[in-house]
């Protein structure tokens, strides 16, 4: 609802998504850990949990290429 709500698209829909379940990919015990096994383990080990992935810094990332992609799809 936020991500469709900052940027009314599907685009806006697919951000907030991910941005919502982005944070626990460092945790193998959470829907996006277990989905993504083969990348929350390695980086529970490199990063910790609640470092890297509870910032900006991915949220601001995805934005961009999500609004890259759909600059392209016009």
């Amino acid at each position: 609802m936020v991500g469709y709500t900052v940027y009314p698209s599907i685009t806006g829909a697919v951000i907030g998504g991910v941005a919502g379940l982005l944070p626990d990919i460092d945790d193998n015990r959470s829907f996006a850990g277990r989905v993504f096994f083969f990348i929350s383990w390695p980086l529970r080990h490199i990063v910790g949990h609640r470092t890297l992935f509870h910032s900006w810094i991915p949220v601001l990332l995805l934005t961009i290429c999500a609004l890259i992609w759909e600059g392209g799809s016009h």
